[in-house]
C-alpha cells in the first residue's frame, strides 16, 4: 500500500473513531446529568475501547508519516495531506474538528463530574458530622451526639 493510501485510510478510520467517541461522550454527559449509574457502567468500557483504538490509529498515522519522510506531528501531517490532496485533504480537517469537539465535551463532562463529586463529599461530611462527631438517635428516639472516627466509615 502506498503512503498516500495508508495515510488516507488511517485518517478516515481515526475520524470515524472520533465521531463514535463524540457520540459516546454526549451519552456520558446525559448519564452523568441524570446520575444514571447503569448507563455509566455501560459507557466506560466502550469509551476505554475507543480510546485504545484511537491510540493505535494515531500510532499508525505517525508511523505512516515517518515512512513517507515527513515529521510525525501536526505540521508534518498537514504538509503531507496538502501534498497528496484528495480524500485525505477533507478527512484531516474533519478529524481535527471532531477531536476538538471531543475535547470540549470531555471538559464539560469533567466539570459535571466534579460537581457530582462535590455533592458526594458534602454527603460524606454530613454523615461524619461537623468536627468528626456524628448525630445519632438513642433508644429513646432523642438525638445523641457521638464521636465518629472517620476511619470507621471506611470499614463499613
Amino acid at each position: 500500500m502506498t503512503a498516500p493510501c495508508a495515510l488516507t485510510e488511517a485518517l478516515l478510520r481515526e475520524s470515524g473513531l472520533f465521531s463514535a467517541l463524540e457520540e459516546l461522550l454526549r451519552a456520558e454527559h446525559v448519564a452523568l446529568a441524570n446520575a444514571d449509574l447503569p448507563a455509566l457502567e455501560a459507557i466506560l468500557p466502550r469509551k476505554a475501547t475507543l480510546i485504545d483504538a484511537l491510540s493505535e490509529c494515531a500510532a499508525v498515522r505517525l508511523q505512516t508519516l515517518r515512512d513517507a519522510g515527513s515529521t510525525p506531528d501536526r505540521e508534518g501531517a498537514e504538509s503531507w495531506v496538502a501534498q497528496i490532496g484528495g480524500e485525505a485533504a477533507t478527512a484531516w480537517p474533519r478529524l481535527l474538528a471532531c477531536a476538538a469537539r471531543c475535547q470540549a465535551q470531555h471538559a464539560a463532562n469533567a466539570v459535571l463530574l466534579e460537581a457530582l463529586a462535590g455533592h458526594n463529599r458534602q454527603a460524606i461530611q454530613a454523615l461524619r458530622g461537623i468536627g468528626g462527631s456524628g448525630l445519632t438517635y438513642g433508644a429513646d428516639g432523642k438525638p445523641t451526639s457521638v464521636a465518629v472516627d472517620p476511619r470507621d466509615l471506611g470499614l463499613a
